[in-house]
Protein backbone atom coordinates (compact mmCIF):
# COMPACT_ATOMS: atom_id res chain seq x y z
CA UNK A 1 0.00 0.00 0.00
CA UNK A 2 1.35 3.57 -0.92
CA UNK A 3 0.99 5.87 1.59
CA UNK A 4 -0.43 9.25 0.15
CA UNK A 5 2.00 12.59 1.57
CA UNK A 6 0.31 14.99 2.90
CA UNK A 7 2.19 18.81 2.34
CA UNK A 8 1.36 21.24 5.38
CA UNK A 9 2.29 25.02 5.11
CA UNK A 10 4.09 26.03 8.46
CA UNK A 11 4.95 29.56 9.22
CA UNK A 12 7.60 29.72 6.97
CA UNK A 13 6.14 28.16 3.71
CA UNK A 14 3.23 30.53 4.39
CA UNK A 15 6.00 33.22 3.64
CA UNK A 16 6.81 31.87 0.47
CA UNK A 17 3.17 31.08 -0.94
CA UNK A 18 2.52 35.00 0.51
CA UNK A 19 6.17 36.30 -1.68
CA UNK A 20 4.89 34.49 -4.28
CA UNK A 21 2.23 35.60 -4.87
CA UNK A 22 3.31 39.34 -4.43
CA UNK A 23 5.72 39.05 -6.81
CA UNK A 24 2.73 37.12 -9.08
CA UNK A 25 0.58 40.32 -8.17
CA UNK A 26 4.08 42.95 -9.08
CA UNK A 27 5.38 41.82 -11.75
CA UNK A 28 3.28 42.56 -14.95
CA UNK A 29 3.46 46.00 -13.59
CA UNK A 30 6.60 46.33 -13.59
CA UNK A 31 7.85 44.43 -16.46
CA UNK A 32 4.77 45.41 -18.87
CA UNK A 33 4.35 48.95 -17.96
CA UNK A 34 4.14 50.68 -21.80
CA UNK A 35 2.58 53.68 -23.55
CA UNK A 36 -1.23 52.36 -25.18
CA UNK A 37 -1.65 51.63 -28.60
CA UNK A 38 2.34 50.98 -29.42
CA UNK A 39 3.29 47.65 -30.53
CA UNK A 40 7.04 47.45 -29.97
CA UNK A 41 9.75 49.45 -28.23
CA UNK A 42 13.29 48.64 -28.08
CA UNK A 43 15.38 49.67 -25.19
CA UNK A 44 18.60 51.64 -25.17
CA UNK A 45 21.11 52.91 -22.30
CA UNK A 46 23.01 56.22 -22.20
CA UNK A 47 26.26 55.48 -21.08
CA UNK A 48 27.20 57.30 -17.91
CA UNK A 49 30.64 58.06 -18.66
CA UNK A 50 30.15 60.04 -21.57
CA UNK A 51 27.96 62.56 -19.47
CA UNK A 52 30.81 65.05 -18.31
CA UNK A 53 31.18 65.40 -14.30
CA UNK A 54 29.77 64.04 -11.35
CA UNK A 55 26.49 66.34 -11.13
CA UNK A 56 23.07 65.30 -13.16
CA UNK A 57 22.33 67.40 -15.79
CA UNK A 58 18.85 67.94 -15.76
CA UNK A 59 16.36 68.58 -19.36
CA UNK A 60 19.15 68.07 -21.57
CA UNK A 61 18.37 67.34 -25.28
CA UNK A 62 19.91 64.15 -26.48
CA UNK A 63 20.33 63.54 -29.73
CA UNK A 64 18.81 60.06 -30.74
CA UNK A 65 20.74 59.22 -34.45
CA UNK A 66 20.32 55.66 -36.03
CA UNK A 67 19.13 53.72 -38.40
CA UNK A 68 16.76 50.55 -37.99
CA UNK A 69 14.79 48.45 -40.45
CA UNK A 70 12.24 47.78 -37.83
CA UNK A 71 11.37 51.66 -37.46
CA UNK A 72 11.24 51.87 -41.66
CA UNK A 73 7.33 51.71 -42.66
CA UNK A 74 5.57 48.73 -42.91
CA UNK A 75 5.29 49.35 -46.45
CA UNK A 76 8.96 49.14 -46.17
CA UNK A 77 9.19 45.56 -44.63
CA UNK A 78 9.62 47.42 -40.75
CA UNK A 79 6.56 48.59 -38.04
CA UNK A 80 5.69 52.21 -38.34
CA UNK A 81 2.84 52.87 -39.77
CA UNK A 82 3.31 56.30 -40.65
CA UNK A 83 5.40 57.39 -43.55
CA UNK A 84 6.48 60.38 -41.63
CA UNK A 85 7.59 58.27 -38.62
CA UNK A 86 5.47 60.09 -36.36
CA UNK A 87 4.33 56.90 -34.49
CA UNK A 88 7.65 57.11 -32.84
CA UNK A 89 7.62 57.91 -29.29
CA UNK A 90 10.00 57.96 -26.19
CA UNK A 91 10.03 57.03 -22.67
CA UNK A 92 11.66 56.77 -19.85
CA UNK A 93 13.32 53.95 -18.14
CA UNK A 94 9.53 53.27 -16.64
CA UNK A 95 8.53 52.39 -19.91
CA UNK A 96 5.42 54.63 -19.30
CA UNK A 97 6.54 58.38 -18.92
CA UNK A 98 6.71 59.49 -22.24
CA UNK A 99 9.70 62.43 -22.89
CA UNK A 100 9.07 65.65 -24.94
CA UNK A 101 11.06 65.21 -28.66
CA UNK A 102 11.09 67.04 -31.92
CA UNK A 103 11.42 64.65 -34.68
CA UNK A 104 13.68 66.69 -37.38
CA UNK A 105 14.44 63.79 -39.95
CA UNK A 106 12.77 60.57 -41.09
CA UNK A 107 13.28 58.27 -43.66
CA UNK A 108 10.60 55.81 -44.33
CA UNK A 109 12.62 53.48 -46.84
CA UNK A 110 15.48 52.55 -44.18
CA UNK A 111 14.41 53.78 -40.68
CA UNK A 112 16.65 56.15 -40.29
CA UNK A 113 15.50 58.53 -37.78
CA UNK A 114 17.19 62.06 -36.51
CA UNK A 115 15.46 62.72 -33.26
CA UNK A 116 16.21 65.25 -30.18
CA UNK A 117 14.76 63.88 -27.07
CA UNK A 118 14.46 66.10 -23.39
CA UNK A 119 15.57 63.97 -20.60
CA UNK A 120 14.34 65.47 -17.31
CA UNK A 121 17.61 64.20 -15.57
CA UNK A 122 20.85 62.50 -17.20
CA UNK A 123 22.63 61.00 -14.40
CA UNK A 124 26.51 61.43 -14.34
CA UNK A 125 27.05 58.66 -11.97
CA UNK A 126 24.73 55.83 -13.36
CA UNK A 127 23.36 54.24 -16.65
CA UNK A 128 20.01 56.28 -18.05
CA UNK A 129 17.77 53.87 -19.66
CA UNK A 130 14.68 54.67 -21.68
CA UNK A 131 12.54 53.37 -24.67
CA UNK A 132 11.73 53.83 -28.15
CA UNK A 133 8.15 52.89 -29.11
CA UNK A 134 6.95 52.48 -32.57
CA UNK A 135 3.79 50.91 -34.35
CA UNK A 136 0.59 52.49 -33.91
CA UNK A 137 -1.42 53.27 -36.60
CA UNK A 138 -4.29 55.85 -34.78
CA UNK A 139 -0.90 58.17 -34.54
CA UNK A 140 -1.31 60.41 -37.57
CA UNK A 141 0.42 63.88 -37.01
CA UNK A 142 3.50 65.14 -35.45
CA UNK A 143 4.17 64.77 -31.73
CA UNK A 144 7.10 66.94 -31.86
CA UNK A 145 7.04 69.53 -29.32
CA UNK A 146 8.73 73.03 -28.71
CA UNK A 147 9.08 71.94 -24.96
CA UNK A 148 11.85 69.63 -26.02
CA UNK A 149 13.80 72.72 -25.53
CA UNK A 150 13.51 74.66 -22.10
CA UNK A 151 13.00 78.14 -21.64
CA UNK A 152 16.77 78.53 -21.16
CA UNK A 153 17.01 78.49 -25.18
CA UNK A 154 15.75 81.42 -27.13
CA UNK A 155 17.14 79.99 -30.51
CA UNK A 156 17.89 76.81 -32.14
CA UNK A 157 18.36 76.48 -35.67
CA UNK A 158 19.04 72.88 -36.61
CA UNK A 159 19.71 74.51 -40.29
CA UNK A 160 17.72 71.13 -42.25
CA UNK A 161 15.45 74.03 -42.72
CA UNK A 162 15.05 77.82 -41.09
CA UNK A 163 12.72 77.35 -38.19
CA UNK A 164 13.63 77.66 -34.82
CA UNK A 165 12.80 74.68 -33.25
CA UNK A 166 12.03 76.52 -29.77
CA UNK A 167 8.76 78.29 -28.90
CA UNK A 168 9.71 81.79 -29.58
CA UNK A 169 9.37 81.81 -33.29
CA UNK A 170 12.85 83.19 -33.69
CA UNK A 171 12.92 82.13 -37.76
CA UNK A 172 15.59 82.70 -39.86
CA UNK A 173 15.38 84.44 -43.47
CA UNK A 174 18.26 83.11 -45.73
CA UNK A 175 20.20 85.45 -48.00
CA UNK A 176 22.22 83.29 -50.43
CA UNK A 177 23.15 80.01 -48.56
CA UNK A 178 21.98 76.78 -49.86
CA UNK A 179 21.52 73.26 -47.79
CA UNK A 180 24.19 70.94 -47.83
CA UNK A 181 25.98 67.83 -45.30
CA UNK A 182 26.78 69.01 -41.81
CA UNK A 183 27.30 67.34 -38.74
CA UNK A 184 23.79 66.91 -37.37
CA UNK A 185 22.01 66.12 -41.10
CA UNK A 186 22.20 69.34 -43.39
CA UNK A 187 23.59 71.95 -42.30
CA UNK A 188 23.68 75.62 -44.25
CA UNK A 189 26.59 76.37 -46.55
CA UNK A 190 27.96 79.96 -46.90
CA UNK A 191 29.77 81.56 -49.59
CA UNK A 192 32.25 84.62 -48.62
CA UNK A 193 32.16 85.99 -52.09
CA UNK A 194 28.13 85.89 -52.03
CA UNK A 195 28.09 87.54 -48.57
CA UNK A 196 26.13 85.00 -47.77
CA UNK A 197 24.27 84.94 -44.21
CA UNK A 198 21.13 84.08 -42.28
CA UNK A 199 18.72 86.78 -40.70
CA UNK A 200 16.93 86.36 -37.86
CA UNK A 201 14.59 89.71 -37.01
CA UNK A 202 14.74 91.23 -33.50
CA UNK A 203 13.34 89.98 -30.70
CA UNK A 204 13.09 90.55 -26.61
CA UNK A 205 14.25 86.88 -26.58
CA UNK A 206 17.37 88.14 -27.99
CA UNK A 207 18.35 90.94 -26.40
CA UNK A 208 20.76 88.92 -24.08
CA UNK A 209 22.57 91.67 -21.66
CA UNK A 210 24.88 89.29 -20.18
CA UNK A 211 24.10 85.28 -19.00
CA UNK A 212 24.59 83.94 -22.65
CA UNK A 213 25.60 80.32 -24.63
CA UNK A 214 26.36 80.81 -28.03
CA UNK A 215 27.07 77.17 -29.95
CA UNK A 216 27.71 76.13 -33.59
CA UNK A 217 29.72 73.16 -35.67
CA UNK A 218 31.53 74.85 -38.31
CA UNK A 219 33.30 74.07 -41.00
CA UNK A 220 34.87 76.53 -43.06
CA UNK A 221 38.06 76.79 -45.83
CA UNK A 222 39.79 79.33 -44.34
CA UNK A 223 39.27 82.16 -42.03
CA UNK A 224 41.34 85.20 -43.54
CA UNK A 225 38.22 87.53 -43.89
CA UNK A 226 38.23 86.74 -39.97
CA UNK A 227 34.27 85.93 -40.84
CA UNK A 228 31.17 86.24 -38.60
CA UNK A 229 29.88 83.35 -36.74
CA UNK A 230 26.52 84.73 -34.87
CA UNK A 231 26.03 88.28 -33.84
CA UNK A 232 23.61 90.58 -32.94
CA UNK A 233 23.38 93.57 -34.88
CA UNK A 234 27.01 95.02 -36.01
CA UNK A 235 30.14 93.36 -34.22
CA UNK A 236 30.62 96.29 -32.30
CA UNK A 237 26.82 96.84 -31.44
CA UNK A 238 25.90 93.92 -28.81
CA UNK A 239 27.02 90.30 -28.59
CA UNK A 240 29.60 89.29 -31.44
CA UNK A 241 31.82 86.28 -32.33
CA UNK A 242 33.81 85.26 -35.11
CA UNK A 243 36.62 83.59 -36.27
CA UNK A 244 40.37 85.52 -36.26
CA UNK A 245 42.50 85.17 -39.43
CA UNK A 246 44.69 82.80 -36.86
CA UNK A 247 42.08 80.29 -36.34
CA UNK A 248 41.10 81.90 -32.96
CA UNK A 249 37.98 82.51 -32.00
CA UNK A 250 36.45 85.59 -30.35
CA UNK A 251 33.36 87.10 -28.34
CA UNK A 252 32.93 90.50 -27.53
CA UNK A 253 30.81 93.14 -26.09
CA UNK A 254 29.64 95.30 -27.73
CA UNK A 255 32.94 96.16 -29.86
CA UNK A 256 35.24 95.33 -27.16
CA UNK A 257 36.57 91.63 -26.85
CA UNK A 258 36.53 90.09 -23.93
CA UNK A 259 37.96 86.82 -24.67
CA UNK A 260 40.30 85.36 -27.29
CA UNK A 261 40.70 81.33 -27.70
CA UNK A 262 43.98 80.02 -26.16
CA UNK A 263 43.01 77.23 -28.94
CA UNK A 264 42.70 77.05 -32.64
CA UNK A 265 39.89 75.49 -35.24
CA UNK A 266 41.50 73.99 -38.47
CA UNK A 267 40.70 74.93 -41.75
CA UNK A 268 38.30 72.79 -43.77
CA UNK A 269 38.00 70.78 -40.44
CA UNK A 270 34.66 70.39 -38.43
CA UNK A 271 34.58 71.92 -34.60
CA UNK A 272 32.00 72.14 -32.10
CA UNK A 273 32.39 76.14 -30.84
CA UNK A 274 31.21 77.86 -27.83
CA UNK A 275 31.13 80.53 -26.26
CA UNK A 276 29.85 81.29 -22.53
CA UNK A 277 29.22 84.69 -20.71
CA UNK A 278 28.09 85.20 -17.01
CA UNK A 279 28.83 88.15 -14.14
CA UNK A 280 31.65 86.19 -13.47
CA UNK A 281 33.41 86.03 -16.40
CA UNK A 282 33.56 84.50 -20.07
CA UNK A 283 34.88 81.00 -21.52
CA UNK A 284 35.33 79.66 -25.36
CA UNK A 285 35.35 75.59 -25.80
CA UNK A 286 36.54 73.73 -28.56
CA UNK A 287 34.95 70.64 -29.48
CA UNK A 288 33.71 70.26 -25.63
CA UNK A 289 36.86 70.87 -24.01
CA UNK A 290 37.85 74.48 -22.49
CA UNK A 291 40.06 77.16 -24.54
CA UNK A 292 40.28 80.13 -22.29
CA UNK A 293 38.28 82.42 -20.11
CA UNK A 294 38.37 85.92 -19.88
CA UNK A 295 36.40 88.67 -18.40
CA UNK A 296 32.57 89.29 -18.30
CA UNK A 297 31.05 90.69 -20.67
CA UNK A 298 27.48 93.02 -20.69
CA UNK A 299 25.94 93.16 -23.94
CA UNK A 300 23.50 96.62 -25.07
CA UNK A 301 19.97 95.68 -26.13
CA UNK A 302 19.80 97.17 -30.26
CA UNK A 303 17.07 96.87 -32.57
CA UNK A 304 19.06 94.99 -35.21
CA UNK A 305 18.30 91.45 -36.83
CA UNK A 306 21.00 88.66 -35.36
CA UNK A 307 22.39 86.91 -38.42
CA UNK A 308 24.61 83.68 -38.57
CA UNK A 309 27.13 84.37 -40.89
CA UNK A 310 26.89 87.89 -42.21
CA UNK A 311 26.89 90.59 -45.15
CA UNK A 312 30.38 92.31 -43.77
CA UNK A 313 32.44 89.74 -42.49
CA UNK A 314 30.65 86.23 -44.68
CA UNK A 315 32.34 82.43 -43.56
CA UNK A 316 33.27 80.33 -46.60
CA UNK A 317 31.77 76.83 -45.54
CA UNK A 318 29.07 75.44 -43.36
CA UNK A 319 27.44 75.88 -39.95
CA UNK A 320 25.08 73.49 -38.27
CA UNK A 321 23.47 73.64 -35.07
CA UNK A 322 22.80 77.29 -34.11
CA UNK A 323 22.29 78.04 -30.40
CA UNK A 324 21.55 80.82 -28.02
CA UNK A 325 20.99 80.77 -24.71
CA UNK A 326 20.33 82.93 -22.09
CA UNK A 327 22.42 80.96 -19.46
CA UNK A 328 25.60 80.20 -18.93
CA UNK A 329 25.75 76.38 -19.38
CA UNK A 330 28.62 74.33 -17.74
CA UNK A 331 31.94 73.02 -18.99
CA UNK A 332 30.16 69.77 -18.08
CA UNK A 333 27.40 70.70 -20.05
CA UNK A 334 29.03 71.34 -22.94
CA UNK A 335 31.61 68.45 -22.85
CA UNK A 336 28.53 66.42 -23.03
CA UNK A 337 27.17 68.17 -25.46
CA UNK A 338 29.83 67.39 -27.75
CA UNK A 339 30.64 63.65 -26.67
CA UNK A 340 26.72 63.15 -27.33
CA UNK A 341 26.71 65.43 -31.21
CA UNK A 342 29.88 64.33 -32.27
CA UNK A 343 29.11 60.44 -32.02
CA UNK A 344 25.78 59.69 -31.35
CA UNK A 345 26.01 55.68 -32.01
CA UNK A 346 28.19 55.54 -29.11
CA UNK A 347 26.43 57.88 -26.72
CA UNK A 348 24.00 55.47 -26.16
CA UNK A 349 23.85 51.37 -26.56
CA UNK A 350 20.78 49.34 -27.54
CA UNK A 351 20.07 46.15 -24.84
CA UNK A 352 18.79 42.77 -26.19
CA UNK A 353 14.53 43.05 -25.33
CA UNK A 354 12.08 41.32 -27.13
CA UNK A 355 10.66 44.26 -28.96
CA UNK A 356 6.81 43.16 -29.09
CA UNK A 357 4.17 44.39 -26.78
CA UNK A 358 1.36 42.53 -25.04
CA UNK A 359 -1.55 44.84 -26.03
CA UNK A 360 -3.35 46.88 -23.88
Amino acid sequence: MHSKKRFFFTPSNRIVRYLFVFFLLILPVELFAQLAGFEYRKKFTVDNTLVSGSTDLDDFPVLISLTDADLATVANSGFVTNSNGYDIAFTSADGSTQLDHELEEYTASTGEILVWVRFPTLSATSDTDFYIYFGNSSITTDQSTTSTWNSNYQLVLHMDGLTDATANANDATNNGSTSTTGQLGNARNFSAAGNDFLSIADDATLDITQDLTISAWVNADNFGTTPDLVTKGDWDESYATWVRADNTLRLADDGTTIITSTGTIASSTTAYVTFTNSASGSAIYINGSPSGTGSAGTFTNNNNPLTVSSNAYPINGWIDEVRVSNTPHTADWIATEYNNQNSPGTFYSETNEPPVLSAI
